[in-house]
């Protein structure tokens, strides 16, 4: 793998996950882990994703808690969906 520059820094991706969590008044996490992970695993078909990752913050927002938050490496949080629970579904 050549030597190349990480766009994002892990110090300035824990930066934004913060602000983030700030932002959506989720208060103050604590650092729990952070992973960078590659968006498509190397036996993937989809050759393009193979160089493409993503920094995996885990984060304890309050006592007894979790929340992951994924940071692209552009400072870009991906915002979570709330699908609603339909009846019949399997929780």
């Amino acid at each position: 793998m050549g030597a190349t520059n990480i766009p994002l820094s892990p110090d300035k991706a824990w930066q934004v996950a913060k602000n983030w969590f700030l932002k959506h008044d989720y208060g103050q996490p604590e650092f729990a882990r952070m992973e960078i992970r590659p968006f498509a695993l190397s036996d993937s078909p989809h050759k393009s994703w193979r160089r493409r990752f993503f920094y995996r913050i885990e984060c304890i927002p309050m006592q007894f808690d979790s929340m992951l938050v994924i940071v692209l490496l552009d400072g870009t949080v991906l915002e979570p969906k709330r699908i609603p629970w339909q009846p019949g579904e399997i929780k």
